[in-house]
Parts: structure tokens; C-alpha cells; sequence
């Protein structure tokens, strides 16, 4: 089961790389494995989540089956270029989904680490998820205009690397922003950088 999910995690990461190498290669029937392995578990996790039915998630499952098995007949490349944006759309779905509960979704990723928040750092939580969103619409956007009117090239630079680079710039700000803010910080290096920079509450173990 790890390996399953190694090996899903690994294609999503070097998705755009496979893409560029066989697409433009012209051998776009090795990518159909690959989607696959991404789309699959992604459908049977939003099946759980939802309370589908085993038929429900078996025509799904046999739908994407077949629109791979199309576009490797007719040539689409475009449902090869388009796998980011179901990705992003997915993820877009299951923070946007919590934003109309209770918690939001960075909520309850910050209660698995701290033991109570307060009613500031609540809101804070519900507008982080809300940047998550937002990102996740442009990300998706750019990405279909990058399929449209980009080369693969493109198109492989920016979704397996920029966008990448992005992410990780939103989580360095966030993270700053937050210790900043709400001054809670954790017994490691950064942290008590941090804490002599920002100051504060005691650094805790």
C-alpha cells in the first residue's frame, strides 16, 4: 500500500516531465497508466468522502478509462495537459467545501499541532483557506492556457516547476505572516530565529 502511494505521489510530481517526453515523443499511450494511477485513487477518495455508491464509483472509474482510451485513439492530447487542472480543481473542491463548515480546512490541519486556537487565529485559518482557493483557481487557469496557447514545453516548465516554486513561496509567507501575527513558535531553529526577530511569547518544546 506504501508503494502504491509512493508511486502515485511520484507520478504526480514528475507528471509534467512524462508529459513533455512521451507526448512530444509520440508515444502518449504510456501516459494512459499514469493518469490513471493519479485519477483512480482520487475518485475512490472522493467516493468515501461522499457516500457514492459502488456503481457510481465503478462508472466513474470506467469513464475516465474510457476518455483515455479516446484520446489515445483520436490523438487528444489536451486530456493529457488537462490532468493539473482536474488536480487543482479537486484540491479546490476540498478546501472550498470547508469553507461553508465549521472548520476550515487549514483549521483543522492547525488543531492536529495545536491544542486550542483562539477566535482570531480561527479567522485566520478560514482566510488562509480562503488564499489556498484562490490559488487553486488561478493555478487551474493558467494551466488550461497554458494547454491552449503554450507549447508542452511550456506548459511542463511552469506546472512541474513554477507553479511548484509558487507553492512553496505562499507556504514561506504564510508561515511568517502567522508567527508574526499570532507569535507561537515551536522549539526549532527557525522558529527561534523568529522569536528573537518577531519576539513574543517563550519558544515551547
Amino acid at each position: 500500500m506504501k508503494f502504491v502511494s509512493a508511486l502515485r505521489v511520484s507520478a504526480v510530481l514528475g507528471y509534467p516531465v512524462l508529459v513533455y517526453v512521451f507526448l512530444e515523443g509520440g508515444f502518449e499511450w504510456i501516459l494512459m497508466p499514469v493518469v490513471a494511477l493519479i485519477l483512480v485513487p482520487k475518485i475512490v477518495h472522493w467516493g468515501r468522502q461522499s457516500g457514492a455508491s459502488l456503481m457510481t464509483l465503478a462508472a466513474l472509474i470506467i469513464a475516465v478509462l474510457a476518455v483515455l482510451l479516446l484520446a489515445r485513439t483520436v490523438g487528444g492530447r489536451y486530456v493529457f495537459l488537462s490532468v493539473p487542472v482536474f488536480v487543482n480543481l479537486s484540491l479546490l473542491g476540498a478546501f472550498g467545501a470547508t469553507l461553508f463548515m465549521e472548520q476550515s480546512m487549514v483549521e483543522r490541519l492547525a488543531r492536529m499541532q495545536v491544542d486550542g486556537l483562539s477566535s482570531a487565529e480561527v479567522h485566520y485559518c478560514r482566510q488562509v483557506t480562503f488564499m489556498w482557493c484562490s490559488f487553486f483557481v488561478l493555478n487551474a487557469g493558467a494551466t488550461v492556457a497554458l494547454s491552449i496557447w503554450g507549447g508542452v514545453d511550456v506548459w511542463a516548465l511552469y506546472t512541474g516547476l513554477i507553479a511548484y516554486l509558487l507553492i512553496g513561496v505562499l507556504f514561506v509567507v504564510e508561515y511568517l505572516v502567522r508567527k508574526a501575527r499570532f507569535r507561537r513558535f515551536e522549539d526549532t531553529w527557525i522558529d527561534r530565529l523568529l522569536h528573537r526577530l518577531f519576539g513574543g511569547a517563550d519558544t515551547r518544546s
